[in-house]
């Protein structure tokens, strides 16, 4: 079983998404945050948290089916809820860092008008969507993933609720699932949104949303090619090198660096019209000031080096550096620090 934890509530005010006026309904769990990558619905609240460094996660990509079964064979990845034997009849098992999050959000907003916000978000990030469903089609979705995937809510008054109590729902429920496809590795979310479930009196009949977004950890060889760079910058404009390493709180390019320079020089040559922006990013360890200068040098010294070593026109490089000012995940974990870190690709447009 994975080691899970418990979260209580405090308040962090965002807005996000839609606006208009709504009922407060309480306030966020302490220590919590959106992801980067998809922004909440306006005025909703985290209810439950969990975040994983690396795991396993199945990924649903069709109905999950209920029958009767044998208590003592559970076939992966099912789940039994007495002698019923909840499993999705599709899904696809990732590995990367998991982060379940779970939101509240206030009356007077439908499942429907809550699904649609977030399904055009993820569409315009570029995230393709694999799977829809709604109401019987996803019926048993709730029941397989609150007991598949367990922890303590704790509600303000009442008793503990755990997140299969929470998700435990059928009524007006749709799901979700969908991917972005990227060379450094792609990011897989799971969106389920209903309005029932047992949770307090005061809110069983609020929206409730359970979002969760799979970073699959990238393979550690083969990751940085021509290919996969040119892809990267074609479509999204740029692309995160993680290649490339410094000495400690220096410019100093490390040695193992020079298959990664090596294959930027080979995408240069290969595309002789390509023009990019060399552009330095740090943790937010230290002073913005001190970060912001590191991150510039550190963008010059790849640029240096594929001009002086390798002989790229200077005029096809731009370096700068923006410090911690652009982060892809969050500074409070190492993990989070890691990918923060990083040298990006980004395309000169004439």
């Amino acid at each position: 079983m994975r080691k899970k934890f418990i979260v209580i509530l405090a308040l962090i005010t965002f807005v996000f998404l839609i606006r208009g006026p709504v009922q407060a309904i309480g306030e966020d769990v302490p220590g919590t945050y959106d992801h980067p990558l998809v922004s909440r619905y306006a005025d909703s609240i985290i209810f439950g948290y969990e975040e994983l460094a690396f795991d396993e996660y199945i990924l649903v990509l069709g109905k999950v089916k209920r029958e009767l079964g044998d208590l003592d064979e559970v076939p992966h990845p099912g789940y039994y809820l007495g002698r019923t034997l909840f499993i999705p009849t599709e899904y696809k098992t990732l590995e990367g860092k998991v982060t379940k999050i779970t939101y509240l959000v206030p009356e007077g907003r439908s499942t429907l008008e809550i699904f649609r916000n977030y399904e055009n978000e993820l569409r315009n990030s570029g995230f393709e969507i694999l799977y829809t469903g709604d109401r019987e089609a996803v019926a048993s979705f709730g029941d397989w993933h609150g007991g598949y995937y367990p922890f303590e809510i704790p509600l303000s008054g009442v008793r503990t609720a755990s997140r299969g109590n929470y998700l435990r729902s059928s009524n007006d429920a749709r799901l979700l699932t969908g991917v972005l496809p990227r060379p450094e590795g792609d990011i897989y979310v799971s969106l389920y949104v209903h309005n029932g479930g047992i949770t307090s009196p005061a809110h069983s009949a609020l929206g409730k949303v359970q979002l969760d977004i799979i970073e699959v950890a990238p393979m550690e060889e083969g990751l940085v090619s021509v290919d996969s760079m040119y892809e990267g910058i074609n479509r999204e404009g740029s692309i995160a090198i993680y290649g490339i390493e410094f000495v400690f709180d220096s410019a100093e390019i490390e040695e193992t660096s020079e298959p990664v320079l090596t294959e930027i020089r080979n995408l240069l040559t290969e595309f002789p019209g390509l023009k990019l922006y060399v552009v330095g990013h740090t943790d937010d360890t230290g002073s913005l000031e001190y970060n912001i200068g590191l991150s510039e040098r550190r963008a010059q010294a790849v640029v240096d080096y594929l001009v002086n070593i390798f002989g790229v026109s200077p005029d096809r490089l731009i370096a700068r550096g923006v410090g911690p000012l652009a982060p892809v995940a969050s500074n409070e974990t190492e993990a989070g620090r890691a990918k923060n870190r990083r040298v990006e690709l980004v395309k000169q447009l004439d």
